[in-house]
């Protein structure tokens, strides 16, 4: 799932050719583990969306004469979206729900665009803290592909499960 989704998958793959893994447990290890990277964003710039296709005309202005603040998820490569919130302590409550729904995590980053509510971030990693004291996460400015593609006040969510024996 975009950037941080690949990378991790480049780092796992390194890592296995470097202890003497095959090009087939490559290919099994990469493919095993896609389905465990999930990502939810908060993306306020509608009309960012818009212009790149990812949602009607439309729907963005009407969402942004509203202040409407949609989350998503992506799915197979497609946005999906999750719900509308009114403010940014309601859309953080939605990432809290979202992390709520795993019990091993082995990976999380927290991205956010330059003009993200870094106040309302800190309800999500507080909720991390607690849920998970163990795991170390990462936060960090979005890029410039994914400022360009999603806004500049995205906040985005990227979590990768720990593999189990039956995943």
């Amino acid at each position: 799932t975009l950037s941080v989704g690949l990378g991790y998958l480049v780092q796992i793959a390194y890592e296995a050719h470097n202890k003497g893994a095959s090009m087939s447990d490559l290919d099994w290890l990469i493919r095993t583990s896609i389905p465990r990277i999930y990502s939810f964003f908060c993306l306020p710039d509608l009309s960012n969306l818009s212009s790149h296709s990812l949602i009607e005309s439309e729907q963005a202005m009407i969402g942004e004469l509203l202040m409407l603040l949609p989350t998503f998820t992506i799915e197979e490569g497609s946005l999906i979206p999750v719900e509308k919130m009114r403010n940014y302590r309601h859309a953080m409550l939605s990432f809290q729900e979202f992390i709520d729904e795993f019990d091993q995590l082995e990976y999380v980053a927290i991205v956010k665009g330059d003009d993200a509510h870094l106040h309302d971030i800190r309800l999500v990693r507080d909720h991390l803290r607690n849920r998970f004291q163990h795991l170390n996460f990462i936060e960090m400015q979005a890029n410039r592909p994914l400022s360009t593609l999603f806004g500049s006040k995205m906040i985005g969510l990227f979590l990768i499960e720990k593999r189990t024996s039956e995943n």
